[in-house]
């Protein structure tokens, strides 16, 4: 038999099981429906399981909830943009609107558990139930945390880019994708009322965070970046960036948080730079990156919270408006605001003890500690003096070499471009000669007649003239040869300067802190995809080699088309008819004089004869031409490739320029001055 105690232990339990985890009290509390975007009907037993809601009253709650995730996440960005323009006061205001939801994430995650380890294991009247069950005072803990977390995300928010979120607005929109799925394959066989808690607590909670993590992830990895701060020293970085990330703020109280936070990212980020990219294989530089971008996911923290917390706020709002929480459910009672009071009085106590310390009694201690934690302190001043001469001998050396550099290149730029253009000096007379020829003076004549005259001269003289020259293949070679030599060359600087360097430092151990040449001159990859972006023209401006090449020719022939001896040719081309009829009857009249004794043979006699003395005649006309234009024309030609063959080398120098200023520039950073894992670090 079972004793009676022991039917109302059982029966307790079993009204313990039945009670709402959420409304807290095991005292007749009437059941709310489950929780959650999917449920089940509030008339199920505790011990049913959660069924998948299909209908429309689910249609209208994942609306409910998505339209609430839309109007926090416009909220979170309007707040987030114009933190740096709040006063302390207006900040304030914003971080109270965005940690209600993160405090009531936090109190339903502390809660639940407790609460369904309580229902489990403890009768309706049991002493710990009825003291740990409403959770008055780690709501009151928690309402002090969430303002922290709050702040910690408006701050750290404030420091995104457009592309960060963008990102993670993609990531919203995913999780809002994946919220019936993830239902489906965890909501069934949880008891309604712990559905929704346990849903926020570990699957939908999760998966918000590995979402945003990789978002996040991705875009400082491939998209984003870092500035490139390798050369930095990193206590000047981390000064500089604190500094200049505070003068940014109203609140002098955000911007020191701002400030700290952005420090401390890219002083990793200044290590990271520096150390990975060295490793000597592929997948631990990967691996690398991924265990130090990855787990950066404090702001995903904190978004989850808040995603969370909206969703449980949208979800309480569902619930019957009959059903009412007891007293001991209330968060906000005599113990909430006791404990929040109790915070209240320390914290003005702790600031006022803090407002009425001397902290210059603090300086001589610090100074003193500093030295000794740092003995290079003491030189500082004499330290600081020879880093600049250094850095000064350094630079004017750079320089010197730099100089040197452009004028070699420059040189060797006009004795390459002067190669090209010999050939094309030699065939001006082999246009000339056609220019000068019967069959060049006929074929004149029929473009005269057929209006292309301009044309034919132009295709002329590029047949003859660059015939030979292949300026294409010519100047992708001058463009690699100079390519070459300007990275040799600097190369060479590069390796003269680090020695240099290195004897500096390896003389006073004190430098080594104050100058940091490890990726001074190490920029191979850098070098490399610069010389890439050189040859195709997307770094400094240029054309590709075929395009500058069609340019050159193209420029010839219409500065040549614009000489006087040109213009002279087609008027005479113009006048070619007149000239032909003259010359027609003069031929004639030789013509019958020399065959009039032949008779009947006088027809073909005079017209050979006649066809002779046409073509002796227009021989003469053209011989005559040649004397008085050739040399002017030759003339003309030779000044015009003359001034295109100086265009093209003031180019080529132009393009050679740029590439030197720039790895000269840039010798310690990346090619944009931003250093993006996925291309700079693998």
């Amino acid at each position: 038999m079972v004793k009676p105690e022991a039917n109302q232990s059982v029966k307790g339990i079993a009204e313990g099981s039945a009670t709402n985890a959420t409304a807290g009290s095991p005292q007749n509390s009437p059941r709310v429906p489950p929780t959650g975007i999917t449920t089940a009907p509030s008339s199920q037993s505790a011990g049913a399981t959660t069924p998948v809601d299909r209908g429309p009253n689910a249609t209208r709650r994942a609306l409910a909830v998505t339209c609430a995730l839309g109007v926090c996440a416009a909220i979170l960005y309007f707040l987030a943009l114009y933190l740096p323009q709040m006063s302390c006061w207006q900040m304030l205001a914003a971080i109270s609107v965005v940690s209600i939801p993160i405090w009531i994430a936090q109190r339903e995650r502390a809660l639940s558990g407790r609460r369904i380890l309580l229902e489990g294991a403890t009768v309706e009247r049991n002493v710990l139930r009825r003291m740990f069950w409403s959770g008055q005072i780690t709501s009151a803990l928690l309402l002090i945390w969430a303002p922290m977390w709050g702040g910690v995300m408006l701050v750290t928010a404030s420091q995104l880019q457009s592309a960060h979120w963008i990102a993670l607005l993609l990531a919203l929109l995913a999780f809002l994708a994946l919220v019936p799925l993830l239902y489906r394959l965890f909501g069934k066989g949880l008891k309604p009322q712990h559905a929704g808690a346990l849903m926020r607590r570990w699957p939908l909670r999760m998966t918000f965070l590995l979402l945003t993590m990789l978002a996040l992830f991705w875009v400082d990895f491939a998209v984003v970046g870092s500035p490139d701060v390798r050369a930095l020293p990193w206590r000047e970085l981390v000064t500089d960036t604190f500094a200049q990330t505070r003068e940014h703020f109203d609140c002098a109280l955000a911007g020191s948080a701002a400030g700290v936070a952005q420090a401390t990212r890219v002083l990793g980020w200044h290590f990271a730079q520096m150390v990975i990219p060295g490793q000597p294989a592929f997948d631990i530089r990967a691996a690398a990156w991924i265990l130090f971008l990855l787990p950066g996911g404090l702001l995903a923290v904190t978004l989850s919270n808040l995603v969370c917390g909206v969703m449980a706020v949208s979800d309480y709002r569902r619930r019957r408006p009959g059903a009412r929480s007891n007293p001991r459910e209330r968060a906000f009672s005599w113990g909430f605001f006791s404990v929040i009071a109790l915070a209240a009085l320390l914290t003005l106590y702790a600031k006022s003890r803090i407002a009425s310390i001397d902290l210059n009694a603090f300086q001589d201690p610090v100074v003193a500690l500093g030295s000794a934690l740092d003995p290079c302190q003491r030189e500082r001043s004499v330290i600081e003096a020879k880093t600049s001469r250094l850095q000064s001998t350094t630079d004017k050396e750079i320089g010197q070499a730099h100089a040197h550099i452009d004028s070699e290149q420059a040189r060797q730029i006009d004795e390459a471009v002067d190669r090209l253009f010999a050939e094309a000096d030699r065939r001006v007379d082999a246009y000339l000669d056609w220019y000068f020829s019967l069959t060049g003076e006929y074929t004149r004549l029929l473009a005269a007649m057929t209006g292309g005259f301009p044309e034919l001269m132009q295709r002329k003289l590029e047949e003859t003239v660059f015939a030979d020259s292949d300026l294409e293949s010519g100047i992708s070679a001058l463009r690699e040869s100079v390519l070459t030599s300007t990275i040799a060359s600097f190369s060479t600087v590069a390796s003269v300067a680090r020695k240099s360097l290195e004897q500096a430092l390896s003389e006073n151990a004190c430098l080594n802190e104050a100058i940091q040449f490890q990726p001074m001159f190490n920029v191979q990859a850098d070098i490399a995809r610069a010389g890439t972006a050189f040859a195709t023209g997307s770094v400094v401006g240029t054309v590709t080699s075929a395009a500058l090449a069609k340019k050159v020719i193209s420029g010839t022939l219409a500065k040549v088309a614009t000489k006087q001896s040109f213009k002279l040719a087609a008027g005479a081309a113009g006048k070619a008819a007149a000239k032909k009829g003259g010359s027609s009857l003069l031929s004639a009249g030789t013509a019958a004089a020399i065959c009039a004794p032949s008779g009947p043979i006088a027809l073909l006699c005079g017209a050979g004869a006649g066809a002779l003395t046409w073509l002796g005649t227009d021989k003469i006309f053209i011989e005559v031409e040649e004397a008085l234009h050739r040399d002017e024309m030759k003339a003309d030609i030779l000044v015009t490739l003359d001034q295109t063959r100086q265009e093209l080398s003031a180019q080529l120098r132009e393009e050679q320029l740029a590439l030197s200023n720039f790895l000269a520039s840039t010798v310690r950073s990346t090619v944009d001055g931003v250093f993006i894992p996925r291309r700079d670090g693998l």
